[in-house]
């Protein structure tokens, strides 16, 4: 994998032989001002791709982001989806995040699986992207 953006709130890499994005969302976010590039960086990544990527986003560390961040969250899902998004698969251990993050994926309308652990979700992942 290629990381491409480390920082205290994010990690994002590639993976261009299985055309796919990895996304590690960190801690608590209080205000969009926490993640300026965020949206930026996931575009970015993802014109890096072929359109019909798929995305891994680990939500493992993720704690409940306060409501002036969903916009921020809402763009980016909408920015992916734009360049050509396939399906998400997301490690959401927490009841509280698995609410957050399909209350946001219901509103953009991207098409996601949740799953307990980085190898179901890359598995089904896998399984996606080739039927």
């Amino acid at each position: 994998m290629q990381e491409l953006v480390v920082n205290e709130r994010y990690e994002i890499g590639i993976e261009p032989n299985l055309n796919r994005l990895y996304l590690e969302v960190k801690g608590c976010w209080t205000a969009p001002e926490d993640v300026p590039r965020y949206v930026d960086d996931l575009s970015d990544a993802a014109k890096r791709l072929r359109p019909g990527f798929t995305v891994v986003t680990d939500c493992t560390t993720m704690r409940p982001h306060h409501s002036d961040v969903l916009p921020v969250h809402t763009a980016a899902q909408e920015a992916l989806m734009h360049l050509g998004l396939s399906h998400v698969a997301e490690v959401v251990p927490m009841a509280s995040i698995r609410l957050q993050t399909r209350r946001l994926s219901e509103t953009t309308g991207m098409l996601k699986a949740e799953f307990g652990s980085l190898a179901e979700a890359e598995a089904w992942l896998d399984q996606t992207s080739t039927s």
